[in-house]
């Protein structure tokens, strides 16, 4: 194989890694998404709080070092060729400790002796490396149930919100995105927040034509997002602002009865 297409498939491997790691960042974005915005639709006092952190994800993304790539000049050891080396040195000290017992000059291993020490050790790796192999298979498999039920877990909980599903098999789940679940199936939902709803779970942002392009309508349906997004700040530091002021005449009357 040429160094092009070696360079090619690794390129192809880096960009598959890659490509699942933003797969599995962009999940674990979106739930922690959700469940802030739950946290506001409930106004829980987590949000007041600095030290609350809404994207732990992605802040230990951020704080993660980057890793030293491995000098590929390096000659790689191959267990093989490590275990075969101390077994014939076992072998060897074995016939030398046997010597000094006796009294007698160490006998040194005959080519076909040694050529039976190396068969012997090759059958004891061979044995190694089909048990690890199916310790391997085993844990493969485990892996692709787990992703397999992550999937599963990720599709319940959006049907979940949608109020397609009446409960949830994760229970932490469903207790953090309650508010947001019981908000978004208001009966009396409002236009704007229905489109918000749809929007999100049903990721219409990633609804681009095959060139990557935005389209007309897509623009416009990003305007009705921002002014739902901006109708909803406005309302909630407008009732928080609210809350503040009746807080502060509170405190007034407070001191002025004393």
């Amino acid at each position: 194989m040429s160094d092009d297409e070696n360079s090619s498939e690794e390129g192809t491997s880096s960009s598959s890694s890659t490509s699942e790691d933003e797969e599995l960042n962009e999940d674990f974005l979106e739930k922690d998404f959700l469940k802030t915005l739950s946290c506001l639709k409930n106004k829980d006092p987590q949000i007041y709080n600095k030290n609350v952190q809404f994207f732990p994800q992605e802040e230990a993304k951020l704080k993660k070092e980057p890793t030293k790539k491995k000098d590929s000049t390096e000659k790689p050891i191959y267990l093989r060729d490590y275990e075969r080396d101390i077994l014939i040195k076992e072998v060897n000290n074995e016939f030398e400790e046997h010597s000094d017992d006796q009294g007698e000059p160490p006998p040194t291993m005959t080519y076909n002796e040694e050529q039976r020490a190396i068969k012997e050790s090759f059958k004891i790796i061979v044995n190694e490396e089909s048990s690890e192999d199916e310790e391997n298979a085993t844990l493969l498999k485990k892996k692709e149930k787990d992703e397999k039920e992550k999937q599963q877990e990720d599709k319940d909980y959006i049907q979940w919100l949608k109020g397609k599903r009446n409960d949830l098999d994760d229970k932490e789940i469903e207790n953090e995105l309650k508010p947001l679940h019981d908000y978004w199936n208001d009966p009396s939902l409002d236009e704007k927040e229905e489109f918000l709803k749809d929007y999100i779970l049903n990721k219409r942002y990633l609804e681009r034509d095959a060139q990557g392009n935005v389209e007309e309508s897509d623009l416009f349906e990003d305007e009705k997002l921002l002014e739902a997004q901006e109708n909803f700040e406005h309302k909630y530091n407008f009732r928080l602002k609210a809350r503040r002021i009746e807080s502060s005449k509170d405190i007034q009357e407070t001191l002025k009865a004393a």
